[in-house]
């Protein structure tokens, strides 16, 4: 039994599906900058609270006060999705940067 030959059109959709991508500009680099990330992320926090410190006197301070002004960001991995989804990102991106 044959198959039935795909068209160019079907066998690009099918490559845009079955195909994936990472966001990363280099993945083999994200063991060094894992820890790099961590650590941008740490220090912006550390700034915030020391900018508090400054901010505010001391007997304002309490540990609820700090739980709600100083924000931890989560930091994100970045995704594998499929290359239709980040052909489809890239240009919203690229728009959006058009427009401002």
């Amino acid at each position: 039994m044959m198959r039935e030959r795909k068209s160019p059109g079907l066998k690009k959709k099918d490559e845009y599906e079955k195909t994936y991508r990472t966001r990363m500009e280099n993945p083999h680099a994200f063991r060094k900058n894992w820890a790099k990330k961590k650590a941008r992320a740490n220090r912006c926090e550390r700034v915030a609270v020391r900018s508090l410190f400054a901010r505010v006197e001391a007997d304002e301070l309490t540990g609820e006060r700090l739980k709600h002004v100083v924000y931890r960001h989560t930091i994100h991995k970045s995704d594998v999705m499929p290359l239709k989804e980040y052909l489809r990102t890239r240009w919203q991106e690229r728009v959006r940067d058009r427009d401002m």
